[in-house]
């Protein structure tokens, strides 16, 4: 996905470009990219099983949630694809016939929206300066708190409303440092099984 979206990104530019512009330019398309493909994965995951509504209402705010918040990251993109998959199918089909109430509902946004206080934003490749951190974690606590009285005003026991809290639970975990040790962890169990298989190749 990296090389394809080096090569859209030299398509779109001038031969003037500079090196520097190529790599922003390639380094956004690729995030793109593996969101598109991920989402069109679970769309199709979600038409096979009945439950695209709610993959989607938990994937698209979690998106959101994502850039503005962070998170851990795997280190292939497949690895990455594979526990998107299983976490927002999982997500979906437990939350297809859910039916919270309003106390439940606004325990779980406070915590996460604690949880953002203290932790976010979290990214361990990029270096942000306080004045950007403290925008960042203003900006996911407003978002936290425009979806979550959202939720209230729609329907506080619809499947989608609980999807899309689940979602954001998931999210939020995995901006703590116990969450990013359980990513680190499931990424080593991934890519040991990837050397295994190109060995057994």
């Amino acid at each position: 996905m990296k090389t394809f979206a080096k090569i859209i990104a030299k398509w779109l530019t001038t031969e003037d470009s500079k090196n520097r512009d190529v790599a922003v330019i390639a380094y956004g398309l690729e995030i793109l990219l593996n969101i598109g493909f991920q989402v069109l994965i679970l769309v199709m995951v979600g038409l096979l099983l009945d439950i695209t509504q709610t993959i989607l209402a938990a994937v698209i705010p979690t998106i959101i949630y994502r850039t503005l918040s962070g998170g851990s990251h795997f280190s292939t993109f497949w690895s990455c694809t594979v526990v998107s998959t299983l976490i927002f199918t999982f997500i979906g089909y437990m939350t297809k016939d859910s039916n919270s109430n309003i106390f439940l509902l606004m325990a779980v946004y406070i915590l996460i929206i604690i949880i953002t206080y203290l932790w976010a934003p979290y990214n361990p490749n990029r270096f942000f300066d306080n004045i950007k951190k403290q925008k960042l974690k203003k900006a996911s606590m407003i978002y936290l708190i425009f979806v979550m009285f959202s939720s209230i005003g729609l329907n506080i026991s619809h499947p989608l409303v609980d999807a899309c809290m689940v979602g954001l639970v998931w999210q939020s975990a995995i901006i703590t440092p116990w969450g990013a040790n359980v990513i680190k962890f499931l990424d080593h169990i991934l890519n040991i099984r990837k050397e295994e298989n190109l060995n057994v190749n």
